[in-house]
């Protein structure tokens, strides 16, 4: 029997919520491990932490319609989360801890943006196509009729 659409993309919205999930939990224990070595200001740092990950819920919840929005989505989600595991790498200012997150806001607009501009472009074009239908074609001027 085979799988159908919907359930297709069910799956992946799972996988993509794990991913998130997995990341969430890293990048809270790599602002922990920052807190222990001395790194200021923990709250701010995980609020942006949890960041990225909020945006890409969001964004798998409400614009993610077809396969490969979702798929968009998992392909940004899986650096976004690798990039925690850089937070348990202390530098000497605790920089770290600060742009690593802010990289992670980034991609994570970055992702909106194009599963954004997906959905626009693929609407701009059923209206164009959906425009040409509607004006009908002048008649042509046949070459038997006389002026």
């Amino acid at each position: 029997m085979p799988i159908k659409s919907n359930t297709t993309n069910v799956k992946l919205k799972v996988a993509v919520m794990v991913i998130l999930a997995g990341g969430v939990v890293w990048g809270v224990l790599g602002q922990n491990y920052g807190t222990r070595r001395g790194i200021p200001d923990p709250a701010s740092r995980i609020a942006l932490t949890l960041l990225p990950f909020a945006l890409l819920a969001l964004g798998l919840l409400i614009l993610a319609r077809s396969r490969a929005d979702v798929i968009v989505l998992l392909l940004f989600a899986v650096p976004i989360s690798l990039v925690c595991g850089a937070l348990f790498d202390v530098d000497e200012l605790g920089l770290s801890h600060l742009i690593f997150p802010i990289l992670q806001s980034m991609l994570a607009v970055a992702a909106l943006v194009v599963v954004l501009i997906r959905r626009l472009a693929a609407r701009w074009l059923n209206r164009r196509k959906d425009a040409a239908r509607a004006v009908p074609n002048p008649p042509r001027p046949s070459a038997t009729s006389a002026p």
